[in-house]
């Protein structure tokens, strides 16, 4: 039989083969993915997070994910109106401000160190002392500030006000040889003033969002300001690079571009506190008055103008005339009722007894979205032992020197080497040899530290310390704000001063006679010596 030459189950269907198997396959994978392997019936599927369960009770809890600058385009102008419309009217907030600033900036401010080294290691004093007396020249009021209005401190603490009230703190940095003997100022820009509307895309990928303008990476490089307060709903901009301004806020967001003010969060519980107390204290002088209705003798006519100090005739809707009765509330008044009439009193309870629970829980949560401790804020220290008010000052203590941290960061650390360019081109710093500039670009700011709750028993605990080697006189120092070598230096003054009025006091006592002999004796009483005398 001969044998066959092809293959027959290639050739029985028609089309191509190769093709077919090819084309199955797909098939196959796709019926396993549009077709994936179903639960069992009998499993009962539940949520894992009850965060993101949806439903009657959650339709209000909104979980849409919208990037920060897009809400602050829409909602940073009535924030910023309102945190300033509670600043001037809202004594918690009045108080919270005041706060922020006693807390960071202080009544001294931050304090300067310039440890200038010699190569040995050691501190030099001269130099220190110029660079030190020269920044506190500049620091007084009318230099460091282009109105003249303001010192360094008082312009700190405007930073932090800002900072806390608007959300955020824009310092221009001026260099005008014709400001002040330094030639460099800094200038305070009212945030209302960087346009919150202004937005604008450019075909190099330069963006501009409510008024600052940022390059591809999301660097800023300029602000768009509008001229005056007055113009903050339109008008003629001004830009300004980014290389003038210090932009200062509390960043949340790697692209957040403004800043949110500080009590966001309890703005609305602020003002239904406010709204509150003002209806209490309303009801409180309702009740306190005396007020009630006069309720006629039956059968009697509506015509009550007998009874009224003030008759007011009107028309009701039928076009028939009828008097309202008109009576003063004043508290303390007894008057005589005609004839028939009763009087029902009205009494709207107040003040009520859970006035002050109710204010201390809302209180409560105010201080825990500003970070201030309640007993302070609230000015309530009915509750407080010893131990709860050492952990909450010591909680708060560490939130403020957080955020002198970012003030620090923020003005203190940039401004020390502009001041330092232009303190030598000024010649200010004469005679210090401009050849030296890292020797002096090593200024420290400190901020201000608080006082112990009990300081008794933690000067015991530092004596430990130190006993034990655990800490240094140095880094006990910086802990309370003072400049290690200042203190060492005052130390020496005063031990080198003490000793010298010892000194001039031990010089200044009279000098005591020699004690008398006794008859037929010396004084010295060494009867050699008498021998010899004789």
């Amino acid at each position: 039989m001969a044998q066959l030459t092809h293959n027959a189950e290639r050739a029985a269907p028609s089309g191509s083969t190769v093709l077919a198997r090819w084309n199955a396959e797909r098939q196959q994978q796709r019926n396993a993915v549009q077709a994936p392997a179903r639960r069992p019936a009998t499993r009962m599927v539940r949520r894992s997070f009850d965060a993101a369960a949806v439903g009657n009770l959650t339709a209000s809890f909104s979980g849409e994910q919208v990037s920060l600058n897009e809400d602050l385009e829409r909602t940073l102008r009535i924030m910023v109106g309102r945190s300033r419309q509670l600043y001037k009217n809202n004594d918690y907030v009045k108080k919270f401000m005041r706060m922020a600033q006693n807390a960071i900036v202080g009544p001294n401010g931050f304090t300067l160190s310039v440890p200038c080294l010699r190569a040995d290691g050691s501190i030099d004093e001269a130099d220190k002392a110029i660079c030190e007396k020269a920044f506190a020249k500049w620091s007084k009021r009318g230099v460091c500030d282009v109105t003249g209005r303001l010192s360094w401190i008082q312009l700190q603490r405007l930073i932090v006000l800002m900072c806390a009230r608007d959300g955020e703190a824009i310092v221009r940095r001026v260099r005008d040889r014709s400001i002040n003997a330094f030639g460099y100022a800094l200038q305070l820009i009212d945030p209302v003033l960087l346009d919150y509307s202004y937005r604008a895309d450019f075909p190099d990928g330069r963006r501009i969002r409510m008024g600052v303008e940022i390059n591809t990476w999301g660097r800023p490089i300029a602000y768009h300001f509008l001229q005056d307060v007055e113009s903050a709903w339109g008008g003629h901009r001004i830009r300004v690079p980014a290389e003038e301004v210090w932009h200062i806020f509390i960043q949340e967001e790697p692209s957040q571009l403004r800043g949110v003010p500080w009590i966001h969060t309890a703005m609305r519980r602020l003002n239904d506190l406010g709204g509150y107390e003002q209806a209490a204290v309303i009801a409180a002088r309702v009740g306190a008055s005396n007020m009630g209705f006069y309720i006629p003798p039956d059968g009697s006519s509506d015509d009550a103008s007998g009874l009224a100090d003030q008759a007011i005739q009107s028309q009701d809707a039928d076009g028939n005339e009828t008097i309202d009765l008109v009576k003063d509330a004043t508290p303390g008044t007894f008057e005589q009722l005609p004839p028939g009439y009763d009087f029902k009193k009205f009494d709207p309870d107040y003040p009520h007894q859970n006035f002050d629970m109710f204010v201390k829980a809302m209180l409560r949560g105010v201080s825990s979205g500003t970070g201030a401790d309640y007993p302070t804020l609230a000015n309530d220290l009915e509750g407080v032992n010893y131990s709860s008010i050492r952990s909450g000052k010591l909680e708060t203590q560490d939130e403020w020197m957080c955020l002198q941290g970012m003030f620090r960061e923020g003005l203190h650390d940039p401004l020390w080497p502009e001041w330092l360019d232009c303190g030598f081109l000024s010649g200010q710093l004469t005679p210090l040899p401009v050849s030296k500039y890292d020797k002096f670009n090593v200024a420290i700011f400190q901020g201000r530290r608080w006082p112990w709750v009990d300081p008794y028993k933690d000067m015991q605990a530092v004596e430990l310390e130190l006993r034990h080697g655990i800490t240094s006189f140095s880094a006990v120092m910086r802990e309370r704000g003072r400049d290690p070598e200042a203190t060492w230096r005052e130390l020496e003054k005063d031990l080198e001063r003490t000793t010298k009025l010892r000194k001039q006091l031990a010089e200044m006592q009279p000098k005591q006679p020699p004690p008398a002999s006794p008859a037929g004796g010396s004084a010295s009483g060494d009867p050699k010596k008498e021998s010899v005398d004789e």
